[in-house]
């Protein structure tokens, strides 16, 4: 039986928080990992590209939340949800065009 996407999707964006916060708490596996790759990523693919915008939008801007008051703050906290959201959606358009493409062809 399908999970209710009410469920789903907070569980699988929490599920995405611990595999990152694990990541980022494993010394080793930081310095193992292919940087140089992971730097020049974003540049050869603009699925990623759109992504990383998004999420390092979103991260300035709630920075820029917890700094300011009044409606310059509003606006940060208006642009970081924005930005958050295109990280979000693009990124669940790449998995359901990859999905599409897997089953048909």
């Amino acid at each position: 039986m399908y999970m209710p996407l009410i469920i789903w999707i907070p569980y699988r964006i929490g599920k995405a928080f611990l595999s990152t916060f694990q990541l980022l708490s494993n010394v080793g596996l930081m310095r193992a990992m292919p940087w140089r790759y992971l730097r020049r990523l974003p540049l050869r693919n603009g699925w990623i590209a759109l992504a990383s915008v998004g999420l390092a939008g979103g991260v300035v801007a709630i920075l820029g939340v917890t700094v300011l008051r009044g409606r310059p703050a509003e606006l940060f906290f208006g642009w970081g949800l924005a930005f958050v959201w295109l990280a979000i959606v693009s990124s669940w358009a790449r998995a359901v065009l990859q999905w599409w493409r897997l089953r048909h062809g």
